[in-house]
């Protein structure tokens, strides 16, 4: 018996303490009220049978310690039931009916505070029971197992899984609890013994540990706002004890100065430790949404990228055949065509061209974004390439009377080798796409191409200039992204493009190792654009091979070192 006043105080400044930190979860929220409300019933619950044992008082001031030690007990059920109705989420939505169970709990405070029919009279450690006592035991047991019910069935409405396993806690953590206390608080007493109700209060450290248990591991209350509300009340508590076992005034009065700066203290830092958690739990969230918004945006991307593969192949095949057929009527495969209409056959054949060539671009974008672009290796002469490409262009200059110098150069030296390793037909690609850019964009004037190489830096290099529009300092930084053109200008000259060539070149020569890069002096002062080759160029499938080799030189070292 001696221990039994300091296990009631352990239990009653623990429950104090859980009341508090519900309660700081925010006052306002109906669960935290609610189970702060239960947790305090807990502790007068617990004083009322820690005053009638241990604190002595004449018998008819002890029945004060019964009638509050039997009305918390019966709130405790009352508030439990009223928790299992809206923990986590509202079971009943008709307010009548929400509140009609209450109306027992009123009936049997009634007795018990104004009649004898349920507590009798008090004689020393024991109290009689009357007959009341059965349906006062009886609505008792009711609430706790309507609470089990209610529990059971938000078990069963909880569709995601953590609310589920929170609610399985607090059931277990509550009939664990609850029924060695009927035991020992209810049918007790009825049959006439009296030393074991103090322990009803000790078997609520179940539901508490059942809560930390929540806490801990499945996130119902946070356990770093925890930990920092226990060590602020315990500080309190330390002080407190100091404070009232003071010697004189002075020491007194030094300890409450203490105190008040602490808990003013204390209740900032809780309030910062708090705040804190919460926007990370905020930041958490946004992070997980961001996560899957991500994961929907690829998702619709490479949707997008699929259609627009589908839809470029549909197109590019009518497109072939009108683009083939004006051009066979023009050059006079069906007979000789008239006149009138050679002028709207050209157009027709020059339009379709650029519809074909747009067209490539999108395939060409939508293959590089899933990572589907098929590159064929090999060696060939960069200089003759471009020969060939320079001369197609002059002979489209022609054909459009398109009065522009256009000429080619590269260096003189002896036995200058310019054979690259890299897809022709893509290279071919990436520098007619150049070359016609700057055609379009320069009206009079000049395009010169020339090709060298730069010996300190192990590059071939391919220049070509132009007299034209030139471009500010933001349209170079932008020139090869998506969708970007060279100033507002650009649409006056040249209205067909989208902005996807310079951006589909520059990705084929990052998988060939090589650069791409423009630089002007400013509007209408030319522009210049540089492609830079390696002149050892090794393919993905010389650089996995040697990869592998590496890997598996590294093995065998591992390997020999083990056994050494």
């Amino acid at each position: 018996m001696v221990l039994i006043p300091y296990i009631l105080s352990a239990v009653i400044i623990g429950n104090f303490i859980l009341t508090i930190i519900v309660l700081s979860r925010g006052i306002k929220d109906r669960i935290n009220e609610i189970f702060g409300l239960m947790s305090f019933s807990v502790v007068l619950w617990s004083t009322g049978i820690l005053g009638f044992y241990f604190i002595n008082l004449p018998d008819y001031l002890s029945s004060h310690w019964i009638i509050i030690t039997h009305s918390s007990a019966i709130l405790i059920a009352v508030i439990f039931f009223y928790f299992s109705l809206n923990f986590p989420s509202q079971l009943i939505k008709n307010k009548y009916l929400y509140y009609a169970y209450t109306i027992p709990f009123f009936f049997i405070l009634y007795y018990l505070f104004f009649t004898n029919k349920i507590i009798g009279e008090v004689i020393n450690s024991t109290y009689e029971i009357n007959p009341g006592y059965i349906f006062y035991s009886f609505f008792i047991v009711a609430y706790f197992f309507g609470g089990y019910i209610s529990l059971f069935l938000q078990h069963k409405k909880s569709k995601e899984w953590i609310p589920k396993i929170q609610v399985r806690y607090v059931l277990a953590g509550s009939i664990l609890a609850s029924f060695p206390a009927t035991i020992t608080d209810l049918i007790f007493p009825y049959l006439g013994i009296f030393k074991y109700t103090w322990l009803g209060p000790v078997f609520t450290l179940v539901l508490i540990l059942s809560i930390a248990m929540a806490i801990s591991r499945y996130r119902l209350f946070n356990i770093r706002v925890i930990a920092t509300e226990l060590l602020t009340f315990a500080i309190w508590i330390f002080v407190l004890v100091r404070l009232l076992l003071a010697d004189n005034i002075q020491e007194r009065l030094i300890n409450g100065g203490l105190l008040l700066i602490l808990i003013i203290f204390g209740i900032l830092l809780v309030r910062s430790v708090l705040k804190e958690v919460r926007s990370r739990e905020e930041i958490e969230k946004l992070a997980k949404e961001l996560e899957k918004a991500n994961v929907r945006l690829k998702e619709l991307d490479q949707a997008k990228s699929e259609f627009v593969t589908i839809a470029s192949h549909q197109l590019r095949a009518p497109l072939t055949a009108i683009k083939g057929y004006a051009s066979m009527i023009l050059e006079g495969t069906f007979g000789q065509a008239p006149e009138k209409i050679k002028m709207p056959l050209d157009r027709i054949f020059q339009s379709s061209n650029r519809l074909v060539t747009l067209i490539n671009d999108f395939l060409n974008l939508s293959r590089i974004e899933r990572g589907k672009m098929e590159y064929t290796f090999q060696k060939f002469d960069l200089k003759a390439e471009l020969v060939e490409i320079v001369d197609e262009f002059k002979a489209s200059l022609i054909e459009r009377r398109k009065s522009l110098d256009l000429s080619f150069s590269a260096e003189k030296e002896k036995d200058q080798d310019y054979t690259i390793m890299a897809d022709q037909e893509k290279i071919h690609q990436v520098i007619s796409n150049l070359i016609d850019n700057s055609i379009k964009y320069t009206k009079q004037g000049f395009v010169k191409v020339s090709l060298y190489k730069d010996t300190a830096r192990d590059k071939i290099m391919v220049k070509i200039q132009d007299s034209g529009m030139g471009m500010d300092k933001d349209t170079l930084s932008r020139i090869f992204e998506k969708f970007t053109r060279a100033g507002d200008k650009v649409f006056q000259v040249h209205t067909e493009g989208l902005g996807l060539g310079l951006f589909v070149a520059k990705e084929i020569m990052k998988i060939h190792d090589g650069n791409m890069w423009a630089e002007s002096e400013g509007v209408n002062k030319g522009s210049i654009f540089y492609i830079e080759f390696p002149v050892k160029f090794l393919t993905p499938e010389e650089k996995q091979k040697i990869e592998e080799e590496q890997r598996e030189r590294e093995q065998n070292i591992e390997g020999f070192v083990k056994k050494i």
